[in-house]
């Protein structure tokens, strides 16, 4: 499994990702099973770089971009945008919830 389906995986089942520093920090944690603390334990410095460089961009940056967008039941997701039209797209096809 890629580092950007794994992320965006639990992204959509109310997962955050961050970074402090060096450290991940995944929240809820307690809700990790032990295959998903396995993999992150394996993959921590690719998902921490895959946190880094899809940390939102403000628009007309470079692209890829990662665009902030929602699931039908409102959890938050980063979504890499190929180009600006792309990225309207994503934003429109799903948007914050209300």
């Amino acid at each position: 499994m890629s580092v950007l389906h794994f992320v965006t995986s639990l992204q959509s089942s109310g997962f955050a990702f961050s970074a402090n520093g060096d450290s991940l920090v995944v929240n809820p944690a307690s809700q990790l099973s032990s295959e998903e603390r396995d993999y992150i334990r394996q993959h921590k410095s690719e998902i921490l770089a895959f946190i880094a460089g899809n940390s939102l961009r403000k628009t007309g940056d470079a692209y890829p971009q990662a665009v902030e967008v929602w699931t039908p039941a409102g959890n938050k997701l980063l979504v890499q945008a190929r180009s600006p039209e792309h990225a309207a797209d994503l934003r429109r096809w799903n948007p914050a919830p209300i």
